[in-house]
């Protein structure tokens, strides 16, 4: 085979190889970060100030359907997973869902199984990153990623208790419909300092049948 015919897979990979170098270029000309060879060709690496960042093609459920990923950790001193995308941006927007953020930065949003869509995908994550990364990257460094950690380990405990009050909420709203008084009682209690002023009413609706004489 001569030098010039690649592989299928492999002239994927050179292409996105390619492609991310070109796309992610800002990171070297505008926040100092030099490219790191991997052994992997599915990753392009590249580090600064005590930081890494490591652009991903990893496959989906199916194997033959690829998506762009990105990753931001620090390099020495800290055991915690990267922040990705999401978490970048949910630092910029503090006040938009969790769903609007997985919107525009969860990994589907960029696919990445053809040479056309790597592209495309590429550029659509690169200008993402630059917006959201733009703090760490500008002078935050190690120090602002143990912040966004924290940050988002707050944020995760508090998108948990939302979605333990709302299936509490509903469980207990179904068991004052069918009149069953113990398990409302029970259940509203168990966020009773969580309660609205109507779920407190009924509360103490249901604890007053529950004390009725039999």
């Amino acid at each position: 085979m001569s030098h010039s015919s690649v592989s299928q897979p492999e002239g994927k990979n050179i292409r996105f190889s390619q492609e991310g170098l070109a796309a992610f270029g800002f990171l070297a000309t505008d926040f100092d970060c030099r490219h790191v060879p991997t052994s992997g060709s599915n990753v392009i690496r590249f580090e600064t100030k005590g930081l890494f960042v490591e652009v991903n093609r990893s496959p989906g459920h199916d194997p033959s359907v690829y998506f762009l990923g990105i990753n931001l950790g620090r390099l020495k001193g800290s055991q915690e997973r990267p922040l990705d995308l999401i978490d970048l941006a949910r630092h910029a927007k503090p006040e938009a869902s969790l769903s609007d953020l997985e919107k525009e930065a969860a990994c589907r949003n960029f696919p990445a199984s053809t040479p056309e869509q790597t592209r495309l995908s590429l550029q659509k994550l690169a200008n993402l990153f630059k917006t959201y990364a733009k703090v760490i990257l500008k002078g935050g460094g190690p120090s602002m990623f143990d912040k966004m950690v924290t940050e988002r380990k707050r944020w995760t405990a508090e998108n948990a208790k939302r979605a333990h009050l709302e299936e509490v909420r509903m469980e207990a709203e179904a068991a004052f419909k069918k009149k069953d008084y113990a398990e409302t009682a029970k259940l509203y209690e168990s966020i009773r300092d969580d309660l609205l002023p109507s779920e407190f009413k009924k509360l103490k609706y249901a604890k007053k049948y529950l004390e009725r004489p039999s």
